[in-house]
């Protein structure tokens, strides 16, 4: 290896001019094939629009096919028994009522929530919104004249306590205290510092007073009245401090009770005074605050949230009230009755005993979702064995006590078919779907759209006046999204309800991707200009190659 870079160093001193051409040639192939890459990120959006339609809540299952079943008919109600349906051993109809419960008290449940309902939803009339302004009004005037007393009675309290700590005879001025220990110094001390703090935010908040009349904007007379808690607050504490400088005093050996009694008495006095010019002050700002609130609820309607608590209450009261009534699930023959008018019975006693020849599914749900299954509703039903086949159905009995298999409760939930397959053979597996809610001709968007932060749900929404370029996988905004704030219900698998938050026709966010774009230069060609060459990813052809002629 020496000797080889001996024999290069040799050569490069006999052939100078050769080898430095060499060596700049060399450069400058390196040089020529050398590239630089930038790369860049376009943010692309697949947009969507809020549209009108139905949305299918459904709750699924599993279990078996059981065919010519009998079905033990149990009560969803407790109390007593009014009607059993004399029945026993013919045919009926689906629908047809064998025994009723006493609904007497879920009833009158039901309809206290309906009117609860419609009252929270009821648009505001014209006198009910101008009563609530007048409230409003009155609100402000009772605040001022709650201040006005307060104001009337500052004064001789200030005179008092100034006279009680300052005055050559007051009870607590400098003179008597004279000889008094470090302790009732202190106490006395912090009495002062409080009461000239009291004393001088009175002083500002008269000036303040003077200037506020009925006819003073609503954002002052709030202000004010904030600043006016303030200053009673100060003045009862520095009251509370001359108060610890009696007690405090009456425990010392040289204790001078001269004077002691009407210190006490009128301390005691000017602080009730106080304590409750403070009560009344506060309670002024909250009546304000409570008539404003009850006046915006008013105009603006309820809050979404209070509307949706309402309707889950008039849910449950509404299904209360009908697990009152036992109704046959489908055609059939009702085989035993085992309740008679007037006994007293529990919720998910039997009351009868019913068969039928039809095919009927037996399947099984968790506990968190069988609360939204109800007799009646409508089913799908497929097969695993049955390629292509579904069979609509309607839910026919709810267990009325769960079964726990390794710490998790199940409840079976027979399923009547509404039509009859001679393939579908006991014990198949079936797939069950019961749509337990329908909301039909609503705000609906898809479900990729909506986000959470927190506890709050959000879509992203294009403003109409954004400019946008359509691109091979989404659309390039001049500005980005604005995070909007929604109420959401119920979803489907593709799509959610939104109740309040965006409008119809609004431009939504359903989808953000990022797409590198490289951009090759190449350096300068002794040829002429430089090559550009641009292409997704760092890729591209020739024909994205430019050269200067």
């Amino acid at each position: 290896m020496k000797n080889l870079f001996n024999s290069i160093r040799s050569f490069i001193s006999a052939h100078k001019i050769a080898s430095t051409i060499g060596i700049i040639v060399i450069a400058f192939i390196g040089w020529r094939i050398y590239v630089s890459k930038t790369s860049t990120t376009t943010v692309l959006y697949t947009i969507a629009t809020v549209q009108k339609g139905t949305i299918i809540s459904t709750v699924t299952g599993t279990g078996q096919v059981s065919a010519s079943s009998q079905i033990s008919l149990q009560s969803g109600a407790s109390g007593n028994v009014i009607y059993v349906a004399p029945v026993t051993g013919k045919t009926v109809t689906a629908g047809t009522l064998i025994e009723e419960t006493d609904p007497t008290s879920v009833k009158n449940a039901l309809d206290s929530a309906k009117l609860a309902y419609a009252k929270l939803i009821e648009a505001a009339n014209t006198n009910d919104v101008a009563t609530s302004q007048a409230a409003v009004t009155k609100s402000y005037n009772d605040a001022l004249s709650t201040v006005s007393a307060v104001f009337l009675s500052y004064p001789n309290i200030i005179s008092g306590i100034n006279s009680l700590l300052y005055s050559k005879t007051g009870y607590l001025g400098d003179q008597n205290m004279i000889g008094q220990s470090a302790d009732v110094l202190t106490v006395r001390s912090q009495a002062g510092q409080s009461f000239d703090t009291a004393n001088r935010e009175y002083t500002t908040v008269l000036a303040e007073y003077g200037n506020i009349t009925q006819n003073s904007s609503r954002a002052s007379i709030v202000a004010f009245l904030s600043d006016t808690e303030h200053m009673v607050k100060d003045m009862s504490d520095a009251l509370q401090n001359t108060q610890n400088t009696l007690t405090v005093l009456s425990t010392q050996s040289n204790y001078n009770s001269s004077g002691s009694a009407t210190a006490n008495a009128n301390v005691n006095s000017w602080l009730s005074s106080i304590n409750s010019s403070l009560s009344n002050v506060i309670s002024a700002q909250n009546g304000i605050t409570n008539v404003e609130a009850a006046l915006t609820k008013l105009t603006q309607g309820p809050d979404s949230i209070d509307v949706q608590s309402q309707q889950l209450a008039l849910q449950l009261k509404q299904q209360a009230y009908d697990n009152a009534f036992v109704t046959a699930p489908f055609d059939g023959v009702l085989a035993k009755t085992n309740a008679n008018v007037g006994d007293t019975i529990g919720s998910g006693t039997t009351v009868g005993t019913f068969i039928s020849n039809q095919d009927v599914a037996v399947i099984t749900i968790n506990e968190v979702d069988v609360a939204n299954v109800k007799i009646g509703q409508k089913v799908t039903l497929t097969f695993d064995a049955i390629n292509n086949l579904t069979i609509t159905g309607t839910v026919a009995v709810i267990d009325q006590v769960g079964a726990v298999s390794s710490g998790v409760v199940t409840y079976g939930v027979k399923i009547s078919f509404d039509t009859q397959d001679p393939r579908v053979l006991s014990g198949m597996s079936v797939n069950a779907s019961i749509a337990t809610q329908v909301d039909q001709d609503v705000l609906v968007v898809p479900s990729s759209a909506i986000k959470t932060s927190g506890s709050t749900s959000y879509v992203q929404v294009v403003p109409a006046s954004t400019p946008v370029s359509t691109g091979t996988t989404g659309q390039a905004l001049a500005t980005p999204p604005i995070n909007q704030p929604v109420t959401v219900s119920i979803s489907d698998n593709t799509s959610t309800e939104i109740v309040s938050g965006v409008s119809l026709g609004d431009k939504i966010v359903t989808k953000t991707t990022g797409t590198p774009i490289t951009t090759t230069t190449s350096a300068p060609s002794i040829f002429g200009a430089a090559g550009v060459r641009t292409g997704g990813g760092g890729g591209g052809g020739g024909g994205g190659r430019t050269l200067a002629p």
